[in-house]
């Protein structure tokens, strides 16, 4: 009999008009966590010059990063397929470290599917 691996999905969330930040919204798993594909959604998309970069981060160390999206202008959806893997107590956490120069983009949802 084939074992069944069952995946999940855990959702990081920044709500309202983006802002350079680092550490938000922090996540802890209890166990080890194979990521086997990420998304970041915006409800509203950036606009005007530049992008909003948003990262998931590894122990508020913003150069710690497990994924990278980037939104340019008109862009409200980022599909992540690169695995990574995530030991047990990491700190996870939304880092956005450039934002676009007209509007950065509203109401983030990084959202991640994974199995232990």
């Amino acid at each position: 009999m084939a074992k069944i691996t069952p995946k999940l999905e855990r959702h990081v969330y920044v709500s309202g008009t983006l802002t350079t930040s680092s550490g938000g919204t922090p996540f802890y798993p209890r166990q080890a966590m194979h990521i086997k594909s990420a998304k970041a959604t915006l409800q509203v998309a950036p606009s005007g010059s530049g992008s909003t970069v948003v990262n998931l981060i590894k122990n508020g160390d913003a150069s710690d990063i497990v994924y990278a999206a980037t939104f340019s202008a008109g862009t409200t959806s980022v599909s992540l397929s690169t695995e990574a893997t995530v030991t047990a107590d990491t700190k996870l956490s939304v880092d956005v470290s450039s934002v676009a120069g007209g509007s950065a983009g509203t109401d983030l949802i990084f959202s991640f599917t994974y199995h232990n």
